[in-house]
């Protein structure tokens, strides 16, 4: 895992919103970034949508998943 996925997994401790999360890195809002540094720790299971059954909501956002 980079620091820039540490960074976004540790950013996301509360809800955050794409633009957040590619804002916070540096990056611009693009899909490649969202696939690359999001859709990537989502799959990896780091990161939980907090709206699973619409994946392109509008107002999809992002958290940490916590471990039990």
């Amino acid at each position: 895992m980079t620091n820039k996925e540490k960074d976004i997994v540790n950013f996301c401790s509360v809800p955050r919103t794409t633009k957040e999360i590619l804002d916070r890195i540096g990056v611009s809002m693009h899909s490649k970034n969202r696939e690359r540094y999001i859709t990537s720790l989502v799959a990896a299971g780091y990161l939980q949508m907090t709206n699973p059954d619409n994946p392109t909501a509008s107002n999809q956002k992002y958290k940490k998943v916590t471990t039990k």
